[in-house]
């Protein structure tokens, strides 16, 4: 959490909107808001679908692109 706070005090250009998912191993309520409040965009807890975190991905970091059965392969 203090790592990502220091990420976001940073300017745009030196990285201080980079998108971030925390991803843990168990689930606490306050520590998914703490997350959040820490600049996290989402809060995710194990195991993590592949495809689930891929589409997850693309969402914070805005990216549109058409459906793709292969990046499972990859």
């Amino acid at each position: 959490m203090d790592f990502m706070r220091r990420v976001r005090e940073r300017l745009p250009e030196k990285g201080g909107v980079t998108p971030a998912i925390a991803v843990t191993a168990y689930y606490e309520e306050f520590l998914a808001g703490t997350a959040r409040a820490a600049g996290f965009e989402v809060y995710l807890t194990k195991p993590i679908n592949f495809e689930s975190l891929c589409v997850l991905m693309d969402h914070v970091t805005g990216i549109k692109r058409q459906h793709d059965d292969t990046a499972a392969l990859t």
